[in-house]
């Protein structure tokens, strides 16, 4: 009588064990990738503000004088679409890259 108890008690706490070494590989794992978010957003902002720095060049290239008041006659929509797309293909806030935004590196406030 005996043994079916230690059979069904070395089966329970062998299916825990294994439970618990998943979770803490799942853990782990979220940790890693979490991680490797945040390095992704730091390099990628770096990239990010050289494309504003270029694409603020091209804007101003769309004005006619200085004083950024008249548009240049030559400027077609698609000018335009391609310049708004390039803009809303930037990605600056802390949802974009999917980490919280404690976690931003300091680079994404100054653009």
């Amino acid at each position: 009588m005996e043994k079916p108890f230690i059979k069904s008690l070395t089966t329970v706490v062998v299916g825990a064990g294994a439970i618990a070494i998943c979770l803490f590989g799942y853990h782990i794992n979220n940790q890693r990738q979490h991680h490797q978010r945040i390095n992704y957003a730091e390099s990628a902002i770096t990239n990010q503000k050289d494309t504003v720095t270029s694409l603020s060049k091209e804007v101003d290239k769309l004005y006619s004088t200085k004083e950024k008041i008249f548009l240049n006659p030559e400027i077609t929509e698609e000018t335009v679409s391609n310049l708004s797309h390039k803009l809303s293909s930037i990605k600056l806030s802390a949802d974009d890259y999917d980490i919280k935004e404690s976690e931003l590196p300091k680079e994404a406030a100054a653009i």
